[in-house]
């Protein structure tokens, strides 16, 4: 009987375990119609918890505090049934990272069932070093990129750390530029031509992805501090 009263405490206890406690920011490439806030499903399966974040196109939102549970993150928008009920349909969905602080990057699918592909980050420190470069590549063909000494070529579906660079002019800038492949003796076209700070306080993060308008290898580019690493200044007290 106490093996049995034992069991069904632990059943009761282990969905709980299964929750994890994370700091999330957004950033969305483009958004698809109006929508300018969607829905986190946080919580478990069996009790979700619906949390809204925003959809900023140029810059990220501000962390947001949230449990989730299993191995993606889903992001939905609500709805009303035929029955009156709200219910939440999903726009993307994006795999989970062991880290507590991440970022989810909405990039439009060209897809109407769910218009987003999301990229989930890990921001932790140890994943994302200051100072370091990670060129993420969700084109269908290999991307190049070019950062002071650096050169890499990254696979489809692969993401690549670079160390800070030291090749810098004297404002501490170097130029960044980022191919694809092409047909004759060049090799490579260029799709992005930058220049970049080089500071041991800045992260910088490049995306290449296939842009569902033209069908052609896009990039963008983000260069911060995170929030985290900003000072910090206590509120005036009145």
């Amino acid at each position: 009987m106490r093996a049995l009263t034992f069991l069904l405490i632990l059943a009761g206890w282990l969905p709980a375990q299964d929750l994890r406690q994370i700091s999330l920011r957004t950033l969305c490439f483009k958004r698809v119609g109006d929508v300018k806030e969607v829905m986190l499903m946080g919580g478990s399966k069996e009790k979700p918890v619906p949390t809204p974040v925003p959809l900023y196109q140029s810059i990220y939102s501000d962390q947001i505090q949230a449990e989730v549970s299993g191995d993606k993150l889903t992001f939905s928008l609500p709805v009303t049934s035929k029955t009156g009920e709200t219910v939440y349909k999903p726009v993307g969905e994006g795999a989970l990272p062991s880290g507590n602080r991440l970022a989810a990057i909405f990039i439009p699918s060209g897809d109407a069932d769910k218009p987003y592909k999301i990229l989930v980050l890990d921001e932790t420190e140890k994943a994302f070093p200051l100072g370091s470069t990670i060129l993420v590549n969700l084109a269908p063909e290999p991307t190049r990129i070019t950062l002071g000494e650096h050169d890499m070529t990254i696979p489809p579906g692969k993401m690549e750390k670079i160390p800070m660079a030291t090749n810098v002019n004297d404002l501490k800038q170097a130029t960044v530029r980022i191919f694809v492949p092409m047909e004759g003796p060049r090799k490579w076209r260029p799709v992005s031509s930058t220049t970049w700070r080089i500071l041991p306080e800045l992260r910088n993060l490049a995306i290449a992805y296939q842009n569902p308008k033209n069908g052609r290898t896009s990039v963008n580019c983000y260069q911060e501090v995170p929030p985290w690493r900003l000072p910090q200044f206590e509120e005036p007290k009145s």
